[in-house]
């Protein structure tokens, strides 16, 4: 009696695919529900689909197809491993597309995209994730103040290289090399629509992909280069050298010096071993001193400098020295003061400023530091005073009146600001019942505007002195005039 090997080979494999390819990639979950309903506990060299087990020659037949045709997927990095538990040693080696669900919220994924390696025939990776997200929670994890560095936007070119020290990249970038490698969006947890996905251009794409693929990200220099390489640079007009220094040294986005290891360079000893972090662009002020003298003030004038701790700010004005600093014109300064001995460190950091001739924009940003300075009544919690919230009496601001020639200075409180957006979308806007907390920081608001007035007048020599010498103008229901 014929029987179902009788049909022709070609018959039998259609039939293979009929029933076990899946339109949607397989999960573990999939996996069980395909094999036997997801019921039952079942050691890994049984669970795969029923057809399998009919016979050893219609598995052996089958196996390849639902295998290698298949695409495979966990849902996130730590569940790499419960997949692969689930199918055999032999089975793994025939599979060929897989999908990894790279959450930035996972723990030990370093550890799961060891397992990877076991699928020796992988012919195609693709990695779900949010790369604007992993980016922003390694910063924020790093730097207190970033999150204020760029809300509402994109992360900058500089930024976006912490992706380079984000846990597991290391175990990732010892993978491959594969002959196609995807970074595509992920689900969010509970929502079914894809969000995130790599950022345009950014680092996952550029450098971590092609790495993964094998392909060259970074060429070691050659040891010899043949003569007729070289180019007499210096033939070139003044106009085209200092086009050129332009785009090597000028940046999108704000230039964060710090002392702290760079963001292009991976934490773990294991990824500086496969990926080499990039040469910094001002070495190129090493070449000779022409280049120096040609090429710092383009990168000094044209760059804006973010600096998020006072410590920064004060080694970086104290040894650039006076050439430099008359280059700096776009600055950044997040406030933070801490006392010694008496001595704040931004007594003896903003005086520096005035070394800066050549400043024409400067922005302070509080984290609090005014806002925090509303108090409570002790008795009635609604209502509060603002008898120490002057804006002027905060420890450095005072300096900022001896500045001259700044085309744009304002002081900022992400705080009160904060605060002051959800009171704008309150019925009562902006009538608030005298005394009370609402009312209170929407003065002080107030005041710290009127405060950047004044210092904008003070850049042309039109100092008010009545705002300095009041220590309570805030309260007042009017404000010195700054043009007396």
């Amino acid at each position: 009696m014929p029987t179902f090997l009788d049909l022709p080979k070609a018959v039998r494999k259609r039939i293979y695919r009929l029933h076990l390819l899946q339109d949607d990639p397989i999960t573990g979950s999939d996996h069980r529900r395909l094999s036997y309903g997801g019921t039952g506990h079942y050691w890994y060299q049984s669970v795969f689909p029923a057809l399998l087990h009919v016979n050893d020659d219609i598995e052996e037949e089958a196996g390849p197809i639902y295998f290698s045709e298949n695409v495979f997927a966990s849902t996130n990095a730590s569940s790499v491993y419960q997949l692969l538990l689930l199918i055999a040693p032999q089975y793994q080696k025939l599979i060929r597309k897989f999908v990894i669900t790279w959450d930035q919220n996972s723990t030990g994924a370093g550890y799961d995209f060891k397992n990877l390696r076991k699928l020796k025939c992988l012919g195609e990776l693709t990695i779900r994730v949010d790369e604007k997200a992993m980016v922003q929670k390694l910063l924020r994890s790093r730097r207190l103040h970033q999150r204020f560095a760029w809300e509402g936007g994109d992360p900058t070119a500089q930024q976006c290289l912490a992706i380079l020290q984000f846990p597991g990249i290391a175990a990732l970038l010892r993978l491959g090399p594969y002959p196609k490698v995807d970074f595509i969006e992920r689900n969010k947890f509970g929502d079914s629509a894809d969000r995130g996905g790599p950022i345009p251009g950014g680092v996952l794409e550029t450098q971590v992909a092609p790495k993964l693929m094998g392909q060259a990200v970074l060429s070691a220099p050659s040891e010899s280069i043949p003569e007729e390489s070289y180019f007499p640079f210096f033939s070139l007009s003044p106009e085209l050298r200092n086009r050129i220094y332009e785009l090597l040294l000028c940046f999108e986005g704000q230039v964060q010096p710090s002392v702290r290891q760079p963001l292009s360079q991976p934490k773990n000893k294991r990824a500086k071993k496969y990926f080499a972090p990039p040469e910094s662009a001002l070495r190129l002020l090493e070449v000779n001193r022409q280049i120096y003298n040609e090429a710092f003030g383009i990168f000094y004038h044209s760059n804006a400098f973010n600096f998020e701790w006072t410590t920064h700010l004060h080694q970086f004005l104290t040894t650039i020295g006076p050439g430099r600093q008359k280059c700096l014109r776009d600055l950044t300064i997040h406030y933070i003061d801490v006392k010694s001995g008496g001595i704040g460190l931004v007594d003896i950091t903003y005086p520096l400023l005035k070394q800066l001739t050549g400043l024409r924009k400067l922005t302070i940003i509080m984290h609090g530091d005014l806002a925090h300075k509303v108090k409570k009544r002790h008795y009635q919690s609604k209502y509060g005073t603002i008898y120490s919230a002057n804006p002027a009496r905060i420890p450095g601001i005072k300096v900022l009146f001896e500045l001259r020639g700044i085309l744009e200075i304002k002081v900022l409180d992400t705080i009160l600001e904060e605060k002051v957006e959800v009171l704008e979308k309150h019925a009562r806007y902006p009538e608030f019942e005298e005394g009370t907390l609402d009312e209170c920081h929407l003065k002080v608001s107030k005041a710290l505007k009127h405060l950047n007035d004044a210092l904008a007048a003070a850049q042309g020599g039109n100092v008010c002195m009545e705002l300095l010498k009041d220590d309570q103008w805030q309260m007042d229901d009017e404000f010195p005039r700054i043009d007396g």
